[in-house]
């Protein structure tokens, strides 16, 4: 969670015109998640926009204050941001303070098929990658992992100040609208 200095003086300011400065708070907050989720999507690399598609930001009020996150719920994301094996445990990336990733420190064998966590033949196809055929018929591709891509925590770090101007902004924004009618 980040903390943006001398924001709240503006917002007492603000509570001192009579408005309620939490809404507004929320609205500052939903312009910078707005800002960030921009960035994590552009920063994203396609295949097939899954990804890119199911990042989303929400806000909310807590308290006095206002608060938010971007965030995906899609099952792959952590693989892509931070990589998996030994290609990611060695690709380079800016890892959060407080966070400890750990990965398999081998390769490992995946197979090929249409179910829940295998690799598709369309994939495989796509990636151009080598397979092995079991005595039994079933087709496998052995992976040391990938390698880190990362765009959502450089999204928020690319995003910092602009996003702290746009949130001191629309509170300014607020009181003079708040003085002004008030």
């Amino acid at each position: 969670m980040s903390t943006i200095k001398n924001l709240d003086r503006l917002l007492a300011k603000l509570d001192a015109t009579g408005e309620n400065a939490a809404p507004i708070a929320r609205i500052a907050v939903m312009k910078g998640l707005e800002m960030v989720k921009a960035r994590a999507k552009m920063n994203c690399k396609a295949d097939t926009g899954e990804l890119r598609n199911s990042i989303h930001s929400r806000s909310r009020i807590n308290g006095a204050t206002a608060e938010g996150d971007v965030y995906t719920s899609n099952d792959h994301a952590a693989y892509v941001e931070f990589g998996t094996g030994p290609v990611g445990a060695e690709s380079p990336k800016d890892i959060p303070e407080g966070l400890h990733l750990a990965y398999k420190p081998t390769g490992w064998w995946i197979h090929v098929g249409d179910n829940e966590g295998d690799i598709s033949p369309a994939a495989v196809k796509r990636h151009n990658l080598v397979t092995r055929t079991s005595a039994d018929g079933e087709t496998f591709v052995y992976t040391k992992g990938q390698p880190a891509k990362p765009y959502l925590y450089p999204a928020l770090k690319e995003s910092e100040e602009k996003v702290i101007r746009i949130m001191k902004e629309t509170v300014r924004q607020k009181i003079r609208e708040a003085v002004r009618h008030g």
